[in-house]
């Protein structure tokens, strides 16, 4: 897997765990 699609995971799931947390932070 090359860098860039490494980082790209990881701002994915840097993004998810902060939709999940804004989503928490409602209920």
């Amino acid at each position: 897997m090359s860098p860039s699609v490494g980082t790209f995971l990881d701002r994915s799931n840097n993004l998810l765990d902060v939709f999940n947390d804004a989503e928490l932070g409602r209920v």
